[in-house]
C-alpha cells in the first residue's frame, strides 16, 4: 500500500490505474520473441496473431477464507503523470470528480491523505459495483461540486470548520457560520444502510468494512488512518 515514507502523494488512485500482476504474464514477457509485440497487420485487422488467455484469479463462489494468492501475484499502481511532493504541489485541482477529497474541492490544501480517501472511495466501489459520490443531485442531473459536498455531509456530517477556515473558496459552498448554500437534495443516512452486496459483504463483515471505509473517507484529513495503520484492519485480515 502506498505508505507516503518518500514524500510524495499519488492523487490519482482509481480503479483504471490499479493493475494486477501474475507469475503467467512475466513468464510471458520474459520467453516471448520481441517481434511478437511489434504491429506488423493494419491498424484495424484484428490481432490474431498474439492472444494471452485471461487467468481468473478469485471466483465470487470460492470461500475466500481458505484460498491462497497465486505465486507471484502483485498488485501494481499506474501512471504517476499527476503525482506530486507532498511540500511542494504541481497543482492543486486533483483526482476524479466522483474520487474528490473534501479539502480538495473548497481548496483547503492538500497532503498524502488525499490518496487515503482516495482509496476508501476505490475499495467502495470495487466491493459495491457503484461510486459511493457520484456529485449529481439526480440521476439525469450533472456533476456539481455543490452535490457532491452535499453527498458527503449527508453521511459524515458537517463540514469541520478547521477546515472551512483555511480554505480558499469555502464562500463559494458555505456561510460564514459553516452552513451550506444551497440545501441538500440528500438526507441524512448511514454508510451501514448502501452496503448492499451481501454476495461480497457477509453480514458477519459488514461491521469491519464500514470501519475500513469510514476510517479512510473522514472529512477531516488529518483524522485519515495512514496506509500502515490501516493494513491492521479487521476487514482486510
Amino acid at each position: 500500500m502506498w505508505n507516503h515514507t518518500h514524500r510524495s502523494g499519488f492523487s490519482d488512485i482509481k480503479p483504471q490505474n490499479i493493475l494486477l500482476e501474475t507469475a503467467k504474464i512475466n513468464n510471458m514477457f520474459e520467453h516471448a520473441p520481441s517481434t511478437v509485440f511489434r504491429h506488423s497487420s493494419p491498424a484495424l485487422a484484428a490481432p490474431d496473431d498474439f492472444y494471452m488467455e485471461s487467468e481468473q484469479v478469485f471466483s465470487a463462489d470460492e470461500d475466500l477464507s481458505t484460498t491462497s494468492v497465486p505465486p507471484g501475484f502483485a498488485v501494481r499502481l499506474a501512471d504517476f503523470g499527476t503525482a506530486s511532493w507532498v511540500e511542494k504541489h504541481l497543482c492543486e485541482w486533483i483526482q476524479p470528480p466522483s474520487l474528490r477529497a473534501p479539502e480538495v474541492i473548497i481548496g483547503a490544501g492538500w497532503g498524502p491523505s488525499v490518496d487515503i480517501w482516495n482509496l476508501g472511495c476505490v475499495i467502495w466501489e470495487l466491493a459495491e459495483g457503484k461510486v459511493l459520490f457520484d456529485g449529481c443531485p439526480t440521476p439525469s442531473a450533472p456533476y456539481s461540486a455543490h452535490s457532491h459536498l452535499a453527498q458527503m455531509q449527508a453521511l459524515f456530517g458537517p463540514m469541520p470548520k478547521h477546515l472551512l477556515r483555511r480554505s480558499t473558496n469555502a464562500a463559494k459552498y458555505f456561510d460564514s457560520d459553516g452552513n451550506p448554500l444551497s440545501k441538500s437534495p440528500f438526507p441524512p443516512s448511514s454508510l451501514e444502510g448502501f452496503v448492499d452486496n451481501p454476495e461480497l459483504i457477509a453480514d458477519a463483515d459488514k461491521e469491519d468494512f464500514v470501519d475500513l471505509i469510514t476510517s479512510m473517507l473522514k472529512l477531516a484529513p488529518e483524522e485519515r488512518l495512514d496506509a500502515k495503520d490501516l493494513l491492521n484492519s479487521k476487514w482486510l485480515n
